[in-house]
């Protein structure tokens, strides 16, 4: 063989042999790479050992991400307040005095009512010292029938003043039958009981319909609106009958700035009539014998408007 052949052979086999290195090279690079891949390296230690190595599970944060929180501002009602009443509501108040004493209205007025009706605990009692006395649809103006006396009168006042949020209690006791003659001694005994039971009773109310007749005798009607007028007959023989007196006042003064001419003149007179066993007692006459139930109910209706505007309280205001 001569020289130059055999140095082509040659040079053929150094080609051959970098060109299987360089192949192998890559083949040992993706077998290095795929047994060091966790699952084949685990396969293979499995194989030679019996052994199963599970991949470690890549670290979690040891603690959550706190998130920024804003604290939510709850509304807040405001505090309720009380009515104010001016110089202007003492000209609504129209007196009729019966006694001897004066009876100053603007002094009255500007007294503070400082209460809060709107309690858990009861603090309005409804009683009827004439509870049969009745309107024109029954004959002789009086009868038992609760759906028809006084009682449904004083019904619809609990009603209302419940669902204001005022707790009411409503005595329903005939106190003017058999006897009329002895009903404000009878409705006392019930009302002093109360009063001991539940010392959260600040507002006493005795609702009877009054008796008007003309020159021929025959009952008569006064309304407004379709409402009965009201009147609230104060007694002013007892001591403390001027802070009974200062409720009244605010009461129709709101009455008849609400509704004027719903009310008639207040009346003074020189009896009780049970007020001197607490403050905040009223008799309040709900119309006549010849005004219907419906212009009571009426009445009755804005009746407890104003007690719900003075569930608060009332200043003066000059």
């Amino acid at each position: 063989m001569d020289i130059h052949k055999r140095s082509l052979q040659i040079g053929l086999a150094v080609l051959l042999f970098a060109l299987i290195l360089r192949l192998g090279g890559r083949v040992m690079d993706k077998l290095v790479y795929a047994v060091s891949q966790p699952k084949v390296a685990s396969t293979i230690l499995f194989l030679e050992t019996g052994r199963m190595v599970r991949a470690a599970e890549p670290e979690l944060p040891t603690q959550a991400p706190v998130e920024e929180t804003i604290p939510s501002i709850e509304p807040t009602e405001p505090a309720p307040q009380p009515i104010t009443f001016t110089s202007s509501d003492v000209g609504k108040v129209k007196v009729n005095n019966r006694t001897d004493l004066s009876v100053d209205v603007n002094a009255l007025m500007q007294l503070p009512l400082s209460w809060e009706l709107k309690n858990a605990s009861p603090t309005v009692l409804i009683y009827h010292t004439h509870g049969t006395e009745s309107y024109t649809e029954i004959s002789g103006y009086r009868t038992r029938d609760n759906n028809y006396n006084m009682v449904s009168i004083g019904d619809a006042v609990e009603k209302r003043l419940t669902e204001a949020g005022i707790s009411v209690i409503h005595d329903t006791t005939t106190h003017d039958y058999p006897s009329y003659d002895g009903s404000y001694t009878s409705s006392r005994k019930s009302v002093q009981q109360y009063l001991a039971e539940y010392p959260s009773i600040k507002l006493v109310l005795d609702l009877h319909r009054d008796s008007m007749t003309d020159s021929s005798g025959k009952q008569i009607q006064t309304s407004v609106n379709g409402a009965a007028q009201m009147m609230l007959v104060m007694g002013i023989n007892y001591s403390g009958w001027k802070e009974n007196m200062a409720l009244a006042v605010k009461l129709h003064a709101l009455l008849e700035q609400k509704t004027p001419g719903i009310m008639r003149p207040l009346c003074v007179r020189a009896q009780r009539f049970n007020q001197d066993l607490c403050t905040g007692a009223l008799l309040i006459e709900m119309g006549a014998a010849g005004n219907t139930q419906d212009q009571a109910l009426k009445s009755a209706d804005l009746l407890c408007d104003a007690i719900i505007e003075l569930s608060h309280g009332g200043v003066f205001q000059s």
